[in-house]
């Protein structure tokens, strides 16, 4: 999974999660995206602009990061639930995968090891971005 944020006329780097492994199943958790925050959040969001924007997916939604944003007087933007259209990065993950189908149209046919997928698709992300 990847994160990223974007703000007008501006956007961050893409990070790439790293699964919890105490997790259920291995997978992502409150702990993998609070560790995102934490490495991001702080250089993106100055003093003066802390409107923060997240979907209601339940790992952004957890005690731990409400708990974080809370303590660092992060403004967290509510809105409905099941509701992308009102979420701009959005429109910018399906940008992006426009883009990366644009780089390497084969891509669903690609021939490597994982590693080299993942090292592939790592590319693909860091130019369509």
């Amino acid at each position: 999974m990847i994160w990223g944020a974007i703000w007008g006329g501006g956007s961050s780097k893409i990070y790439e999660m790293v699964r919890d492994k105490a997790s259920a199943r291995n997978g992502y958790s409150a702990r993998s995206y609070l560790d995102v925050l934490e490495g991001n959040l702080p250089q993106i969001l100055d003093d003066t602009n802390r409107i923060f924007m997240q979907d209601n997916a339940p790992i952004h939604t957890a005690r731990l990061i409400k708990s974080w944003l809370d303590e660092h007087e992060y403004d967290v933007m509510k809105w409905p639930p099941y509701s992308p259209d009102l979420n701009p990065i959005e429109h910018a993950w399906a940008k992006l995968k426009e883009m990366i189908d644009r780089l390497d149209p084969h891509l669903e046919s690609f021939a490597g090891t994982p590693s080299e997928l993942k090292e592939h698709l790592s590319n693909l992300i860091d130019l369509a971005w």
